[in-house]
């Protein structure tokens, strides 16, 4: 929980290009995507194999394919 808190807060906390690509990720998601926070806030997992994965990893340069800057 604490090293997510801190990839958060990092993304947060951005400025220049990468915080233009994160903003264009952030903009492109729906409303009620819950993806990147389900692991924690989804349903109790009783043993490990009932664990759900982890939020999906996304590059912030792939934001540059989405909007390209120029």
């Amino acid at each position: 929980m604490v090293l997510t808190a801190r990839a958060w807060g990092e993304l947060w906390h951005l400025d220049g290009a990468a915080r233009r690509q994160r903003n264009v990720l952030l903009r492109g998601r729906q409303t009620r995507d819950y993806a990147w926070t389900d692991w924690v806030y989804g349903p109790t997992a009783l043993t490990p194999d009932q664990e759900p994965e982890l939020y999906p990893l996304v590059p912030l340069a792939s934001a540059d394919d989405l909007h390209p800057v120029g």
